[in-house]
């Protein structure tokens, strides 16, 4: 009885591990060019920073959904989620031996528009809470 039980065991664990195996994934992103880094957003949206650009992917489908050019290569350590909202927060103008203020943008995740730059306000940003 025990090897039985064994038999169907091993059996089933086979069945199993082949169907997984078999699996394809849903979609891959080379169409998007070099990808520097990539992050599922809280709303679901993924967002992906390229040479040149930051860009939101449709997760069930990996169609491009925006692309915004305007702050170009978006550093992965001066992006972050404004919790609770649509918006990214986007710092730049804090590479070495810039001599600026540091500024911010916001951009909405959904549209990808640029909603607030500090620059093109004339506000410099000291911190954010």
């Amino acid at each position: 009885m025990k090897n039985k039980n064994y038999l169907c065991l091993i059996l089933f664990l086979f069945l199993f591990n082949s169907v997984l195996a078999q699996q394809e994934p849903a979609w891959k992103a080379e169409k998007l060019g070099p990808i520097e880094w990539m992050r599922v957003t809280e709303l679901g949206y993924v967002v992906i920073s390229t040479t040149g650009s930051i860009k939101c992917i449709d997760p069930e489908t990996g169609n491009q959904v925006w692309e915004n050019k305007s702050l170009g290569t978006v550093r992965e350590d001066m992006f972050s989620e404004v919790s609770g909202t649509q918006y990214l927060q986007i710092g730049y103008g804090l590479e070495e031996g810039d001599n600026d203020m540091p500024m911010i943008a916001l951009v909405d995740v959904i549209t990808g528009n640029l909603v607030f730059d500090s620059r093109k306000e004339k506000v410099g940003v000291l911190g954010t809470y």
